[in-house]
């Protein structure tokens, strides 16, 4: 899994560990779209162990909409489609309309996750659109689409900690891709 200058390769959609860090997502490169303004939680970025949020990377579709990266922790107790915020970034706005992003996280206000935790996106009610590149089937990526909720959750909506249940908030599934992965340092 690591190179011999002791960077971990590129392998899309699976989490990588080496002896030093944690990579969960996919490769920040472009992909056709910057998506609806929605709550996604990206069922198969998953993260395989416990660890610290360092940076997210991603590749962003619009220079001026402000996503979130953030962290869901599944509460199946409170029923099948319920999620907890478990911590999340802004995603600042970019000089470029296009283009790959890494936001490193301040140590005061990086994201904790434990084994099963899921990455995911949403965005400001106010927004027209998203920022984080995606793409849906017959886009080039068919071979990397994976199964995604979608639901009207906003910032506004949520705060850390707040179980949401997403079947309560237009919750629609799709296989999509989404640009973006976190750097984890594992505990």
């Amino acid at each position: 899994m690591a190179s011999s200058s002791g960077e971990i390769e590129d392998i899309d959609n699976k989490a990588m560990l080496d002896e030093k860090k944690v990579v969960v997502g996919r490769k920040a490169e472009f992909l056709p779209e910057a998506g609806e303004n929605k709550a996604y939680v990206l069922l198969s970025y998953i993260f395989p162990c416990e660890g610290t949020i360092l940076s997210w990377e991603y590749f962003r579709r619009d220079s001026v909409i402000t996503p979130y990266a953030c962290v869901w922790r599944r509460v199946a107790e409170n029923g099948p489609h319920c999620y907890m915020l478990v911590g999340y970034t802004e995603l600042p706005p970019s000089d470029s309309v296009d283009g790959h992003q890494v936001v490193p996280i301040d140590p005061s206000e990086r994201i904790q996750v434990k084994p099963g935790d899921i990455l995911g996106i949403f965005h400001s009610v106010y927004n027209i659109h998203g920022a984080v590149a995606t793409a849906k089937k017959d886009q080039g990526v068919d071979e990397d689409l994976h199964s995604t909720i979608l639901a009207d959750v906003y910032e506004e909506d949520i705060d850390i900690g707040d179980v949401v249940d997403f079947q309560e908030k237009n919750m629609t599934c799709e296989k999509r891709s989404f640009s973006i992965r976190a750097h984890v340092q594992p505990s």
